[in-house]
């Protein structure tokens, strides 16, 4: 489960930085909206590369950081 999990998180940062080059294509007014999202999502998989999936078992709050 570990392999495919990382195998996923691998393909997002693929797909974040590939997107990326597209964010001048969205209007102007959406870009902040745009920009929160995607940092959001950015620092999520960030926390969970970090953990290296170790959480397994654990509940985990959505306060933890």
């Amino acid at each position: 489960m570990r392999e495919l999990l990382r195998f996923e998180a691998e393909r997002a940062w693929q797909n974040y930085e590939e997107g990326a080059e597209l964010l001048d294509l969205i209007d102007a007014d959406s870009r902040g909206t745009l920009w929160l999202l995607v940092h959001n999502l950015l620092r999520a998989a960030r926390t969970h590369r970090i953990a290296r999936f170790c959480r397994f078992g654990e509940r985990v709050s959505p306060l933890q950081t």
